[in-house]
């Protein structure tokens, strides 16, 4: 009788354990109104996961992203980029995160790196040559600064339970450290005797270039948002607060 009572308690333990599991499990458990663990610790340990994807959630990948024809006209060139793939979520550190409860609202500063590949097309005028050439490019930095401010919205699902609901947002982003652009067979022929001029001048010629990347940069901000906010209607708020 005791053996058969003890089986009961085993197996309805069992039950409870499985029932109460998390569906992200991965995050670190928080004490109540522990809101640095909550939002900025739990961001971070999350990062990489959301950068991979977590397919039994239903919320995609944040890399790599892919783009196509991309176009910069300068009037006195035309950069075309047929393609590009973007990488560096994974490596996103986070520098800041708060929760503004009278809005409500949630700011995220990230300092990810950043890497784009793929072929290009150029044409027009650079000093006194024109040219067309294409080939393969590179760019990429080791830090862009980006915070996004969103509003919150808590709504309940059909299970009863409590949800983050982002509803809008803004966002601002600077490099940390310098852009690095190759563009490959772009100095060949005659436009190679300027090539060192054109690196003295690296930071004021190459930055031009790389404005192009502002379309870019909206579509990888928008897919950030789109996957958190996905992730916050996944995930009730009582798991994400973990209490101890």
């Amino acid at each position: 009788m005791v053996k058969y009572e003890c089986l009961i308690i085993f197996v309805i333990s069992c039950f409870l354990n499985e029932s109460n599991t998390t569906k992200v499990p991965f995050l670190k458990p928080c004490g109540p109104n522990d809101f640095k663990c909550l939002l900025t610790v739990n961001t971070q340990i999350s990062i990489p996961y959301l950068a991979a994807g977590i397919p039994e959630l239903g919320v995609p990948a944040l890399e790599p992203m892919y783009f196509k024809n991309i176009t910069m006209d300068q009037g006195y060139f035309k950069f075309f980029l047929r393609n590009m793939k973007v990488v560096g979520a994974s490596g996103c550190k986070v520098v800041e995160m708060e929760h503004n409860v009278q809005e409500p609202a949630l700011k995220i500063t990230l300092d990810c790196p950043f890497e784009a590949t793929g072929s290009y097309i150029f044409s027009g005028h650079i000093y006194l040559f024109a040219l067309k050439n294409e080939g393969e490019y590179k760019i990429q930095t080791d830090s862009i600064r980006t915070t996004i401010t969103t509003k919150i919205e808590e709504i309940y699902g059909d299970d009863g339970l409590k949800y983050w609901n982002l509803t809008d947002y803004e966002y601002f982003y600077e490099p940390l450290n310098k852009i690095h652009l190759d563009l490959g067979n772009f100095f060949s022929g005659d436009i190679s005797k300027v090539q060192p001029m054109l690196d003295s001048v690296n930071s004021d010629w190459w930055i031009s270039i790389v404005k192009i990347g502002e379309p870019v940069a909206r579509s990888i901000v928008k897919n950030f948002y789109d996957v958190i906010k996905m992730f916050f209607l996944r995930v009730p708020f009582n798991e994400l607060e973990m209490l101890n």
